[in-house]
């Protein structure tokens, strides 16, 4: 089944995938768990990466009755204008989805080596044997994967787990 991108009314994304869960729908939204000290405690929040978007995995026959049957969804990412929705391929949505759950650690190699642009191959994690292009060489090392709907997804890979491309 295909992924469709909802576009959604102000802070309604956790009602949406409540209702759409109470349908028997699966939904995703973009959003990591981030740890802050505040008043010398720990305080864990949840951060939305793509506010007001939810993910809906539906039949193309559901996706339009759905803005009438759950609250909030205001439409759907279309793909240009012909009006045809925007659809994510269950493959790309899951190495998104993978992306936004990743947690590693940050690794202490000297980059200078690298430059922004270069293409580099992961070898260790859970994107292990993806290509991607080096974005940001400053105080943190970003690839960037490219996803043939999103645009660009930017993941945070430890140096040690990355190697050049010839």
């Amino acid at each position: 089944m295909p992924w469709y991108i909802a576009h959604t009314r102000s802070c309604q994304e956790h009602r949406i995938a409540d209702s759409l869960t109470a349908l028997g729908i699966e939904s995703f939204i973009a959003e990591q768990e981030i740890v802050r000290i505040s008043n010398g405690r720990k305080r864990r929040s949840r951060k939305r990466l793509l506010p007001g978007i939810v993910f809906i995995n539906c039949e193309p026959t559901l996706r339009v009755p759905l803005m009438k049957q759950v609250y909030g969804i205001v439409r759907y990412m279309t793909t240009g204008l012909d009006g045809n929705p925007a659809v994510v391929h269950d493959d790309d949505m899951q190495l998104f989805i993978s992306m936004v759950e990743q947690r590693e650690t940050e690794a202490t190699i000297d980059p200078t080596t690298l430059k922004r642009g270069d293409r580099v191959k992961i070898v260790n994690g859970s994107f292990s044997g993806m290509e991607c292009e080096v974005l940001n060489l400053k105080s943190h090392h970003y690839i960037v994967a490219r996803l043939s709907i999103l645009g660009s997804a930017l993941v945070e890979v430890p140096l040690s787990a990355i190697e050049t491309i010839s």
